[in-house]
C-alpha cells in the first residue's frame, strides 16, 4: 500500500470507529465518577470506624451497589470494544490496542466479582450481628 493508501484507510477506520470511541469515553468519564464515589464511600467508613463507630449492612450495600454498577460500565464499554474492533477488522486494520483494552476490562471485572462477593459476605455478618 502506498503512504496515501494508509492514509485513507486509517481516516475510513478514523470515521468508521469514531462512534465507538464517543460512547467508549462517555462510559469511561461515568466508570472515573464510580471510582471516586468508591474511594469516597471507603473514605467515610474508615473515618467513622476510627470514630468508634460500627460498619453496617446499609455501608456495604452501598459499596456493593457502586461495585455492580461499576462492572456494568466495564461490561457496556467491552461490548462497545467488540464493536469497533469488528470494524476495524472488517476494514483490515490493526485492532491490538482495541483487543488489549478489552483484557484490561476484563481483569477489572474480575477484581469487582471479587469486590462484590466481598461486600455480599460483609452484608451477610453485618445482618448477623445487627440483629
Amino acid at each position: 500500500m502506498s503512504a496515501q493508501q494508509n492514509e485513507l484507510q486509517a481516516q475510513y477506520i478514523q470515521n468508521l470507529t469514531q462512534p465507538y470511541i464517543d460512547q467508549i469515553d462517555d462510559l469511561g468519564e461515568r466508570y472515573s465518577d464510580l471510582q471516586n464515589e468508591q474511594s469516597a464511600i471507603q473514605d467515610n467508613l474508615e473515618l467513622r470506624e476510627k470514630k468508634g463507630y460500627k460498619t453496617t449492612a446499609r455501608d456495604y450495600k452501598r459499596l456493593l451497589k457502586n461495585a455492580q454498577d461499576q462492572k456494568k460500565n466495564i461490561e457496556e464499554q467491552n461490548a462497545l470494544l467488540r464493536k469497533q474492533r469488528k470494524a476495524i477488522q472488517d476494514a483490515g486494520g490493526d485492532w491490538s490496542d482495541v483487543q488489549d483494552q478489552i483484557e484490561s476490562n476484563n481483569e477489572s471485572i474480575r477484581g469487582l466479582n471479587s469486590s462484590i462477593f466481598d461486600y455480599e459476605q460483609s452484608i451477610k455478618t453485618s445482618a448477623l450481628t445487627e440483629a
